[in-house]
């Protein structure tokens, strides 16, 4: 019966976007841009914000929307639903309306599309039909969501994860960005009726400190107000391919660029504390990348505050263990690990270990106490993962104000904090 009704749901998730679809067509082929979409298991959104630099006001961006519904509503020019369903009545009825008004100029249309279930990228893709496409990478994001349909075909979850990516590809006109690196993702853009080109990291240099970094590109130096993961040189890598065949130039300087909230933020905290806020989600790929990120930054006392990993399914322990030689390399003075997941899987492989001192929690709270009971100042504390770490950080702000740059500001998410005394 769970799994009827969950099929059932699934269904009805795209069928009932058919109907906001309709409407948000006859705005899209009236405009008739350029369209460019970005998608990939991570790094859309920090892709999305260098984008918006590099065009300015030619491009309209999908902020913020990346499903069906979302870039649906996008075009519309209205923001979706925001915690409360009573906005589902008023988007059915705006539809219609918002379909004969809304006009749109810009030349390009730049839209991030994600791959949270199975069918949805396609889904988006066949009804966009982008003329460009950049796909940036490949990990096993939102694996339990794919993990059932995998075994029925016999696949591996990241293969399916990569046919799924790949049927952007498939409904794309006329070109198709892939990372070269990547030999699924090569093999996975093949046979397409675009043309499919393969993009590899062209930075030479790379600084990274608490509050900055730099890539050093192919005709100038990208520069961050933030720091950034190495591994944003591949991305860089795609712009600077990507800007070379609309024929504009590129902008290195990026120190203006905002910055969501979560991804790689950095705040001032009390006592001086440096505090880098990459609280807003977390999959395999972006841990390793933003441990290694940290490992790179020179500090005198540096702390790591790590979450749980969620929905990696049937793989959930032996990641959670794999995380510990990440958090090892990275060399930290201190760790603190919060969470069910990283308390049975991550704690017991770095207290074996001995090379880090570690302490985890259960729960925010009691890690949010251990931190201002031992936290002196002048530390840099990097956090990562789930387990509203967000909550935690506001605490330890310098600035109460600078809390309207922490992730999940909605209702729901303040609901859910408070329940957890933060």
């Amino acid at each position: 019966m769970k799994q009827l009704l969950r099929k059932l749901k699934k269904d009805s998730y795209i069928l009932f976007s058919k109907y906001f679809t309709f409407w948000a067509n006859r705005v899209y082929k009236r405009w008739s841009p350029l369209t460019i979409a970005v998608t990939g298991s991570v790094g859309k959104t920090t892709m999305l914000h260098i984008l918006e630099q590099q065009f300015g006001s030619s491009a309209h961006l999908s902020h913020n929307a990346n499903s069906i519904y979302g870039i649906a509503f996008d075009l519309l020019d209205e923001s979706g639903v925001r915690g409360s369903r009573l906005r589902w009545f008023k988007l059915i009825l705006v539809a219609p309306f918002k379909s004969l008004t809304v006009r749109r100029q810009e030349k390009f249309y730049i839209v991030e599309i994600d791959a949270d279930r199975p069918k949805e990228a396609d889904v988006v893709a066949a009804w966009l039909k982008p003329h460009i496409t950049m796909w940036t990478s490949l990990s096993e994001s939102h694996a339990s969501n794919f993990e059932a349909t995998a075994a029925e075909r016999r696949i591996s979850t990241l293969e399916l994860i990569a046919r799924e990516f790949a049927m952007v590809a498939r409904h794309t006109s006329e070109l198709v960005l892939v990372d070269g690196t990547d030999s699924l993702m090569v093999e996975s853009a093949q046979n397409v009726n675009s043309n499919v080109e393969q993009v590899t990291p062209k930075t030479t240099g790379y600084k990274v400190t608490a509050t900055s970094s730099e890539f050093k590109g192919q005709n100038g130096t990208f520069t961050f107000a933030d720091p950034q993961p190495k591994e944003i040189a591949l991305q860089l890598g795609f712009v600077e391919h990507l800007l070379a065949k609309v024929n504009m130039p590129v902008v290195y300087n990026l120190s203006n660029m905002r910055v969501l909230p979560g991804r790689s933020t950095a705040l001032k905290g009390r006592d001086g504390l440096r505090i880098i806020d990459s609280s807003y989600n977390a999959h395999m790929q972006s841990m390793g990348s933003i441990i290694g990120m940290f490992a790179d930054i020179k500090a005198k006392n540096k702390w790591l505050v790590i979450g749980d990993i969620i929905e990696q399914g049937s793989k959930e322990a032996d990641l959670h263990a794999s995380i510990a030689s990440l958090i090892e390399l990275s060399k930290p003075h201190k760790v603190v690990l919060v969470g069910r997941r990283t308390q049975e899987h991550t704690y017991p492989a770095l207290k074996k270990s001995g090379k880090v001192p570690v302490e985890s929690f259960a729960q925010p709270l009691e890690a949010l106490k251990y931190l201002q009971s031992n936290l002196v100042g002048k530390e840099v504390v990097l956090f990562k993962g789930s387990q509203y770490l967000e909550g935690i950080i506001q605490h330890l702000l310098a600035d109460d104000s600078d809390a309207q740059k922490l992730c999940r500001r909605g209702a729901a998410a303040q609901k859910a904090r408070r329940a957890r005394g933060l």
